[in-house]
């Protein structure tokens, strides 16, 4: 009888294990048995992905080179990992064509900023769809709204914006939709300029316009811009770089960005407060003796803060011509510098933090006034409204605050140890080949 109640008890242990499995509910593992960094590797949660990237609001894509699945992990199950050592993620459903193919996702058009989200893929024919998604938090599913051969755009409200560019001809359909696929406004534009050259930018992320810009190619300075609202209503402004709601353009369709004329690139337009900042004094700046030039602003403006671009073109072997690149922390209404210059700045905490990266590889930390904080081996940006970010000094993994001081235990890092943020709440970290995610416990 004892025999049998104890092949009872392992029959039942293997059952609970196998369910909790089919449940995306698995058992983390832990720094030490006080530590305060909970860890798991991805293939724990879904045994085909070797990579994990953030796509906004608790969802993330886990991805090989030839797979895709989209989870959400949610702040309560973040906390009963934390309270109970095991972690449940929900698999989501995606209503679309799209979930036959190997999509791609369009990393400005996330669902970062909304439940929108915009994804490619190549079908049988070998023809590119761009589609429209809506994520249904209630039924956990991402439910195709539109889709085009075209491409497309869209805001946090649902509303779209679609172009059709055909060079030969010289003409530029532009077509506005609502949130339901309705057509709102279909406009034409005939460039009559023989060698014009246009770009588009969509209505996309906080963004309240549609943008067209046009230029000459023989001469780069007749150029012009045209902000097109979801109504269709149009407002041409010249010769200016295009930032609607401190959304800005920079380089040549950097990170998938429309660009404008380069002869306009010094000046930044905010539609939220109708306001032209003009970087002119802040055009140039010299570092070891190599003269950089002023080519845009990098993304957003945070208040009256700015992350210039900087750009040189190494043309001292005619067979290998490079551009080279520098961020600096500008005040655009004063052209003062705030930081001294790095080869790399980004924020994602809206401004009251910096993660800059040094010349000699290592990162550091800035406020907002571009002071320097805190220097390690290798880091992350704090995100959103996240108390923490993750670092690597002296081979150890750990987290710290805003105040630049260690809020955790540590886990042991390898020469090619790498580390990067996925939310508020959860970062990421590579060790020995495998890629685990972690959160403070």
């Amino acid at each position: 009888m004892k025999r049998f109640k104890k092949m009872l008890s392992l029959l039942l242990v293997g059952v609970i294990a196998v369910t909790s499995l089919f449940c995306g509910t698995v058992t983390a593992s832990a720094a030490s048995s006080k530590a305060s960094i909970l860890f798991l590797e991805i293939s724990k949660i879904d045994n085909k992905a070797t990579d994990i990237i953030s796509l906004g609001q608790d969802i993330y894509m886990f991805a090989a080179e030839k797979y895709r699945a989209i989870y959400r992990i949610g702040s309560s199950e973040i906390k009963k990992w934390r309270n109970t050592g095991k972690l449940k993620a929900t698999k989501i459903t995606i209503d679309s064509e799209a979930a036959k193919y190997n999509w791609t996702y369009n990393s400005s058009l996330t669902l970062k900023y909304s439940d929108y989200m915009v994804l490619s893929y190549m079908d049988k024919e070998n023809i590119q769809h761009n589609c429209v998604l809506k994520y249904d938090s209630s039924r956990n599913m991402l439910s195709e709204i539109y889709t085009t051969i075209n491409n497309i755009g869209v805001s946090v409200n649902g509303d779209m914006s679609e172009y059709v560019w055909d060079g030969n001809s010289k003409k530029l359909q532009l077509k506005i939709l609502n949130s339901k696929a309705k057509l709102v406004k279909q406009l034409s534009y005939d460039f009559s300029m023989s060698d014009c050259n246009a770009w588009w930018r969509p209505l996309y992320s906080d963004n309240k316009y549609a943008l067209v810009s046009y230029y000459n190619d023989s001469d780069i300075a007749q150029g012009n811009d045209i902000l097109i609202d979801k109504n269709g209503k149009e407002k041409k402004i010249d010769d200016l770089l295009y930032g609607a709601v401190y959304r800005i353009s920079q380089g040549t369709n950097y990170y998938g960005f429309a660009c404008v004329p380069f002869a306009s690139m010094r000046y930044i337009y905010s539609t939220d407060k109708n306001k032209m900042y003009n970087l002119s004094s802040a055009s140039w700046i010299y570092d070891n003796k190599k003269e950089y030039d002023l080519c845009g602003i990098k993304e957003q403006l945070y208040g009256t803060n700015g992350i210039g671009i900087y750009e040189h073109t190494d043309t001292s072997d005619p067979n290998n011509i490079k551009n080279e690149y520098k961020y600096v922390l500008i005040n655009v209404n004063s052209d003062i510098f705030l930081s001294d210059i790095y080869d790399y700045i980004v924020s994602e905490d809206n401004g009251k933090t910096y993660l800059a990266k040094n010349s000699n590889n290592t990162w550091c930390y800035l406020n907002s006034k571009g002071k320097k904080l805190a220097t390690f081996d290798c880091a992350d940006f704090f995100c959103g409204n996240g108390k923490y970010a993750p670092v690597i000094k002296g081979g150890k993994i750990y987290l710290i605050n805003k105040s630049m001081k260690k809020v955790s235990q540590t886990i042991k890092a390898d020469n090619n140890c790498t580390i990067w943020t996925l939310n508020d709440e959860l970062f990421a970290f590579t060790k020995s080949g495998k890629k685990y995610i972690m959160t403070n416990k």
